[in-house]
């Protein structure tokens, strides 16, 4: 792999000052593929955003804009990539070469390096047949490659399935007033279900977790198949059984699929973790064996796609009260959401994506004009689309008061309010965060809402929040939760 150029700092042409970080590699793909990686600094994950880059004559290269004055930027640092070493070795298709291990073992690096080389996504802009089964082996390489890495070296995945990890996150819930969590993308393993069916089981464990299966290829049939099983495990305390397809990538990183006329700074459109084809045959399956889907749309290309994957099941397989939900829908528009009202589908939008990256939006990804109508609450209630919102944790911090304010106000960091006409009321997204959180995990016949018959979950509040100033609903404090009827002060 080629050395890669030294961090910088320059002046955008957006007008305001970004750290700008140039990668190059080399990959033995054709030039015709649009590609895009993960980077992490040494110090830490990236904070930025990724935008794709094309191979030519066998080198690749992409950048990155970050803030300089983040948390993870102190000091020196430099880019640890692992992209090109991974299409280098993943296209022999007879198998791992053990040479990739080796490499990884005599490396001081191996942690962040390993991150790098699996958050590995490429894809071909061309909708050709032959180049979509290759990324599908190169994916399955990667998924093997995995286990591979979790034999020889370290259990990654492990690390957010111990046990300390388990109640560690419980006491943040705690913290900002969360009764039920959902992992939305679970490599759920028979060992990991017993040991959270064992911790979830103790009376004073303070948190309900619904942790739902993740899927990205394989065998539709295999998959709802391994979802059935987990469901016979679920427990008042633990709820399996539901399945996450993840198909576009993120906004932010120019990797969300998104319509014409695509990205304000002409990126090549972004990817698919599932082809279309593949979108389609999990939500035929997946219907017919009535399991729900969460399913991850960022970009209006995305969602279309998954309505009328969905639509298409639905024809095939009726089934009243499927509840799948669209993850995200951070660019839908009415049109989208008047189908998912004629379908059943609920939403479950990213609000506080406005906070955090909305001044971005604006100014390099879609522009103004669709930033003003991203996550698009008010659309989504007036369609009669059943709606929730969220922080998407770990990619911003759990707070479900602060998702709320966001989708209230609609502000971003710089002040800026981005589509006043898309905001809700205090009480619709009180609700949001509540009882319409509890719907899309089926749930809102034990949760939600303090009525009788249902469970005693509730957070503990230092103040009103329908009373307090819209502005000030972010800061209004979190005491603690009663869980059955069981009280946890922070």
């Amino acid at each position: 792999m080629m050395s890669p150029t030294k961090v910088g700092s320059e002046e955008t042409p957006y007008g305001f000052g970004l750290g700008l970080a140039k990668v190059r590699g080399r990959s033995n793909l054709p030039s015709s593929l649009h590609v895009s990686c993960e980077l992490r600094f040494d110090k830490g994950r990236v904070a930025g955003s990724v935008s794709p880059g094309e191979i030519q004559d066998g080198v690749w290269e992409t950048e990155i804009y970050f803030d300089p004055g983040g948390p993870f930027f102190a000091g020196a640092y430099r880019i640890v990539s692992s992209f090109s070493m991974l299409l280098e070795n993943s296209a022999t298709l007879d198998g791992l070469d053990d040479s990739i291990l080796k490499r990884f073992e005599n490396r001081s690096e191996v942690v962040g390096e390993c991150e790098v080389f699996l958050g590995l996504r490429a894809e071909a802009e061309a909708e050709d047949r032959a180049v979509q089964e290759y990324f599908g082996k190169l994916r399955s390489d990667v998924i093997r490659l995995d286990k591979t890495l979790r034999s020889r070296l370290r259990d990654f995945r492990s690390l957010s399935q111990s046990e300390d990890a388990i109640r560690s996150y419980a006491k943040v819930a705690n913290r900002v007033g969360v009764t039920t969590v959902t992992d939305l993308y679970s490599q759920m393993e028979d060992s990991d279900a017993d040991s959270m069916v064992r911790i979830t089981g103790e009376d004073a464990f303070p948190l309900r977790i619904v942790p739902v299966l993740g899927a990205a290829g394989g065998d539709p049939a295999q998959v709802a198949a391994r979802a059935k099983t987990l469901a016979s495990r679920s427990t008042d305390k633990l709820r399996l059984g539901a399945v996450k397809l993840m198909t576009d990538g993120s906004i932010q990183g120019w990797t969300a699929r998104v319509k014409w006329p695509g990205y304000v700074g002409g990126q090549p459109n972004g990817l698919w973790n599932m082809a279309p084809d593949q979108i389609a045959a999990f939500c035929d399956t997946l219907t017919g064996a009535g399991v729900q889907m969460h399913i991850h749309v960022n970009g209006d290309e995305a969602s279309e796609v998954v309505i009328d994957a969905i639509d298409a099941a639905l024809r095939k397989h009726p089934w009243r009260g499927h509840r799948h939900v669209l993850q995200h829908g951070q660019m839908m528009g009415p049109d989208q959401f008047r189908r998912c009202a004629e379908l059943g589908l609920t939403v479950n939008l990213f609000a506080n994506h406005l906070w955090y990256f909305g001044d971005q939006h604006v100014a390099l990804t879609i522009g103004r004009d669709r930033a003003q109508r991203m996550d698009a609450c008010r659309a989504a209630l007036d369609a009669g689309v059943p709606l929730a919102i969220h922080s998407d944790a770990p990619v911003t911090p759990m707070g479900p008061l602060f998702t709320a304010w966001c989708a209230v106000n609609r502000q971003s960091m710089s002040g800026q309010t981005l589509g006043q006409a898309q905001a809700i009321t205090v009480d619709e997204a009180l609700r949001a965060i509540t009882l319409g959180a509890a719907y899309t995990l089926k749930m809102d016949n034990e949760i939600g809402s303090i009525e009788a018959g249902k469970r005693a979950d509730f957070a503990i509040l230092g103040d009103d929040p329908t009373v307090v100033a819209a502005s000030d609903l972010k800061d209004v404090p979190v005491l603690g939760t009663v869980l059955g009827g069981r009280c946890h002060l922070t």
